[in-house]
């Protein structure tokens, strides 16, 4: 590879749900590295509310709005770093719903003629992110996970 060539990696976005680390039976929703929230409004919440995972619908194309069912109603859900002026719930109980994932594991992966491994260029987690071949320093981005595709 010459250094003008471009290698293109798509990582397409989809919901996940990622398990709190002291209760597999509470979660948090994100889609892609968004964590969403669900918003109460001026309704007090008491604990982590039920959510029916398989109700989960992005209802916008150009903006990360989703609805979902928790407790026989809807509920709005929105990136947790748009929170404020009311209520939200970041943690579900999902009892028994499936988090998408294979296993919780990361793996780097390296190139088998360089030694390199796949990184991101400066570290981000943003949409349309460079993905390039460095070095193994053992940041977080060069650490990646195998999902179920579906």
């Amino acid at each position: 590879m010459g250094l003008r060539d471009v290698i293109t990696v798509t990582l397409p976005m989809s919901i996940k749900l990622r398990p709190a680390n002291d209760n597999p039976d509470v979660a948090a929703v994100a889609f892609g590295p968004t964590v969403l929230c669900g918003n109460y409004g001026s309704s007090s919440l008491s604990g982590s509310p039920a959510l029916d995972t398989s109700s989960i619908t992005r209802t916008s194309t150009s903006s990360l709005a989703f609805t979902a069912t928790s407790g026989g109603s809807t509920v709005n859900l929105a990136p947790f770093y748009d929170a404020y002026n009311y209520n939200y719930a970041v943690y579900w109980a999902t009892t028994g719903a499936s988090t998408g994932t294979s296993s919780s594991a990361t793996f780097r992966l390296q190139n088998a003629a360089s030694g390199l491994v796949l990184g991101v260029q400066n570290m981000s987690t943003a949409d349309g992110g460079l993905a390039l071949q460095w070095a193994d320093n053992g940041t977080a981005d060069h650490e990646w996970a195998l999902i179920v595709d579906g």
